[in-house]
């Protein structure tokens, strides 16, 4: 078999092709990144919603808010078995299928918080607010922005969603006693 009269493609034609391919490429990544971005946004947001939801039934159950507990634990949503017994009788749960033990969506923590933000106060009670807490990992001032915005009124420090534009969102819950 004879190569001779078989035309290949010229450097030419290849160079056309790999700059078309380039930009291509320059166009679409970012939009592709973008959409990575949002979803996560999307994740987190719903995630916090479903807290603050199971919270609000754990309260309305019980009379009651779970204690304060370290980051990525479940405070009481999932299993009865972290629920004092005094208060086992009317917790009606489980209120989550489970609390993700990988944190948030950029790789931090989610942390339920009770009586630590005082700046959240709005029952006149110090003490006892309940606040749910994305911190750490690659939260960036854009994210944290974007999640007021989408939950609040898109001002960092007053609302219900509060964040120091660097690592940490708060989300408020509520107010009431612990049990």
């Amino acid at each position: 078999m004879s190569l001779k009269g078989n035309k290949g493609f010229s450097l030419l034609e290849v160079l056309v092709v790999v700059v078309i391919l380039s930009v291509l490429a320059a166009t679409l990544i970012p939009r592709f990144g973008s959409s990575i971005e949002k979803s996560k946004i999307s994740r987190a947001e719903t995630e916090l919603k479903t807290f603050k939801t199971a919270l609000t039934k754990v309260f309305f159950d019980t009379n009651y808010f779970p204690k304060d507990v370290s980051a990525n634990q479940d405070p009481g949503l999932t299993l009865k078995t972290r629920v004092p017994r005094a208060h086992q009788k009317n917790w009606d749960g489980p209120y989550l299928e489970r609390w993700p033990k990988n944190g948030h969506p950029w790789g931090g923590s989610y942390d339920y918080e009770y009586g630590r933000n005082t700046a959240m106060n709005f029952d006149g009670t110090a003490g006892n607010e309940v606040t749910l807490v994305m911190r750490d990992g690659a939260l960036t001032q854009k994210i944290l922005d974007r999640i007021d915005a989408d939950l609040d009124d898109g001002n960092a420090s007053t609302g219900l969603v509060r964040h120091n534009r660097r690592n940490r969102l708060e989300y408020f819950v509520g107010e009431g006693p612990k049990w």
